[in-house]
């Protein structure tokens, strides 16, 4: 049995994230975390350390177990290595970022990820920075664990420029998503209670 996919799987063993003080975000977190998270094959790591050896170590791994590997992208906040099978032909995309976690990560089944409370408030960030269907789908999945403004501070934590009505337009566009009509008819709600608050009342969440 697969958890991410079989060729996610197979690189996802042959970096051996905890030996790196990788964690693994995004929806796959999610779900370990047992939430009902969008089933997406994507392949994210959180550190809290400097990105240049997890990085390095990780694409030494990468190239010891077969895989043809590119650096697409580095910065000191995040890398993205393109990891290629040239027997099979198959590409992924693995994310390294160094993050600020408020709790240490923990192992589920073998595979380590980030506390749910990081594991949530970096998924409001993903649906305040891209709004994704994935995302919304993501967040919804801990909407019976934190209240809206909830998870606006959790979203805070992790993005200085978060703005509760670039978060309201998000919401809003799950209208026009392919959702389940519970999760439509929540984003929506949410949007909609943003846009009632009154910052000129002393509403500072804004």
């Amino acid at each position: 049995m697969t958890f991410l996919g079989v060729f996610p799987d197979r690189i996802l063993a042959a970096i051996r994230p905890a030996r790196l003080d990788l964690a693994l975000i995004g929806g796959p977190a999610l779900r370990l975390h047992g939430m009902r998270a969008a089933h997406t094959a994507e392949l994210r790591f959180a550190t809290t350390v400097k990105l240049v050896e997890p990085a390095w170590h990780a694409t030494e791994s990468l190239h010891r177990a077969g895989f043809d590997v590119a650096v697409e992208e580095i910065s000191a906040r995040a890398t993205r290595l393109i990891v290629h099978d040239p027997v099979t032909e198959q590409t992924c995309a693995v994310d390294l970022l160094r993050e600020d976690l408020a709790d240490p990560a923990e192992e589920i089944d073998g595979t380590p990820v980030v506390a749910l409370l990081d594991a949530a408030g970096l998924a409001m960030r993903d649906l305040h920075e891209r709004g994704t269907a994935d995302d919304v789908v993501n967040v919804a999945s801990v909407r019976g664990l934190y209240s809206y403004r909830e998870l606006e501070t959790l979203g805070r934590a992790h993005l200085d420029d978060f703005a509760a009505e670039e978060l309201a337009d998000r919401l809003d566009a799950a209208e026009m998503m392919s959702l389940p009509r519970e999760i439509r008819a929540w984003a929506l709600a949410w949007a909609e209670d943003i846009r009632l608050r009154r910052p000129e009342e002393g509403d500072t969440d804004w």
